[in-house]
C-alpha cells in the first residue's frame, strides 16, 4: 500500500562485511561493514552500502566476550570463531613469511595471535588464544614446550633423584642462565624471554631419575642435572682388601709363633746337654 513502516535492525555479535546485488547484478559484491551500515539496491539491482543503520549479522552463543571472535567463512559470510578456555595459554606470537623469525609477547588468556599484511605478528585483544588443557587432578605449572617457546606446555612436578640448578631464557635471551635450585623452585620466562626462578616450596622443577649407586652432577653452563654412576665393584674391592689384610695378619702371627716355638725347642736341647 506504500505506507511507511519502521524497520528495527537487531544488534548482532558478528556482522556481514559485504553486500551482493540482485537480478543482473547478483554476482556483484561490494565491501560494506554492516556493524554500522546496511545493504540496499539501486533501481537496476546494483548493491549499495547505506550508512544509516546496522545491517545483517549472526549471534554467537557465549557467556563471556572472550569466548569468541568474528571471522569469515570461505565464501566471505560472517562466522563465529569460538575460543575455549584452557589450563595453560600460549604466551608469544610468531610472525609469518619473511617475518617468521619475529615475535611479540601476548597473554593468550585474553588475547589471540594474528599477523599483519607484511607477516609481522599481532596480539589482538578481546578473545582467548591457543593453549593446552592439563590434568587438573594433578599438581602442574604452565611452561612452554621444549625447544618451542610459542607453544604452551603442562609441567607436572615429579620426584627426581637430581634436580636442575639453572633456568634458561628464550629468544634474545636464549644464552642467558640464572641460578635456580629446582628441588624447591621451577623455571619460567618473562615477557622479554628472560629466565625467572619461581620459589615455591610446594612445586618442584625439572631433573633426572637415577638408579643404583650415584652422585648428582650438573652441566656447568646449563645447570642440567645428570647422574654420576659410582662403581658397583667398590664394595667388592673393600671386602677383598679386608680379607687380604686379615690373611696377612694371620700369616705374620703364625710365623712369629713358629719362630718362638723353635727357639724354645733349642733352649730345651741345650739345657739337656749340660
Amino acid at each position: 500500500s506504500g505506507v511507511a513502516e519502521c524497520i528495527y535492525p537487531p544488534k548482532h555479535d558478528c556482522y556481514e562485511s559485504t553486500c551482493t546485488g540482485k537480478d543482473t547484478f547478483n554476482t556483484t559484491v561490494i565491501d560494506c561493514d554492516q556493524s554500522s551500515n546496511r545493504c540496499g539496491f539501486n533501481d537496476t539491482g546494483a548493491p549499495l552500502c547505506i550508512n544509516t543503520t546496522r545491517g545483517a549479522g549472526i549471534d554467537c552463543k557465549h557467556t563471556s566476550s572472550l569466548d569468541f571472535y568474528c571471522g569469515k567463512t570461505e565464501v566471505g559470510t560472517a562466522q563465529c570463531v569460538f575460543t575455549p578456555a584452557y589450563s595453560c595459554y600460549n604466551r608469544f606470537c610468531q610472525g609469518s613469511g619473511s617475518k617468521n623469525t619475529s615475535w611479540i609477547s601476548c597473554d593468550g588468556s585474553k588475547n589471540r595471535c594474528s599477523a599483519a599484511a607484511d607477516g609481522s605478528p599481532l596480539c589482538v585483544p578481546g578473545s582467548r588464544g591457543l593453549g593446552i588443557n592439563c590434568n587438573e587432578t594433578l599438581g602442574f605449572y604452565c611452561s612452554h614446550a621444549e625447544g618451542d617457546p610459542f607453544t604452551a606446555s603442562c609441567m607436572y612436578p615429579e620426584k627426581y633423584s637430581c634436580y636442575n640448578t639453572k633456568c634458561q631464557g628464550v629468544f634474545n635471551n636464549s644464552e642467558t642462565y640464572i641460578g635456580c635450585p629446582q628441588d624447591t623452585s621451577y623455571c619460567t620466562v618473562n615477557d622479554e624471554g628472560f629466565p625467572m626462578c619461581i620459589n615455591d616450596n610446594s612445586t618442584t622443577g625439572e631433573g633426572v631419575v637415577c638408579t643404583g649407586h650415584f652422585s648428582c652432577k650438573e652441566d656447568e653452563t646449563s645447570g642440567i642435572a645428570a647422574c654420576h654412576k659410582k662403581s658397583g665393584l667398590l664394595p667388592v674391592w673393600i671386602v677383598l682388601g679386608v680379607v687380604l689384610a686379615v690373611v696377612i695378619v694371620v700369616i705374620i702371627v703364625w710365623v712369629i709363633k713358629r719362630r718362638s716355638s723353635r727357639a724354645d725347642d733349642r733352649d730345651s736341647l741345650i739345657t739337656a746337654a749340660y
